[in-house]
């Protein structure tokens, strides 16, 4: 289960996303993050509390460590 994350617009299937498990950083300040690969979207809604609720079905590419 991947934590929530906000997106500026639906991923398609195919397109590369970036997650960070714990959400720290370097002692550069960099933002460490596995790389996934959309398989597909399951789920997109928008509610009151929520406007762009997204629900996806993702492969690991590249883990950090």
């Amino acid at each position: 289960m991947l934590p929530v994350f906000t997106f500026g617009e639906v991923p398609r299937a195919g397109e590369f996303i970036g997650f960070s498990r714990d959400g720290k950083r370097d002692d550069r300040g960099v933002l460490s993050q596995d790389l996934y690969r959309v398989k597909r979207v399951i789920h997109t809604a928008a509610t009151e509390l929520n406007p762009a609720m997204i629900i996806l079905d993702v492969v690991l590419e590249q883990p950090v460590d």
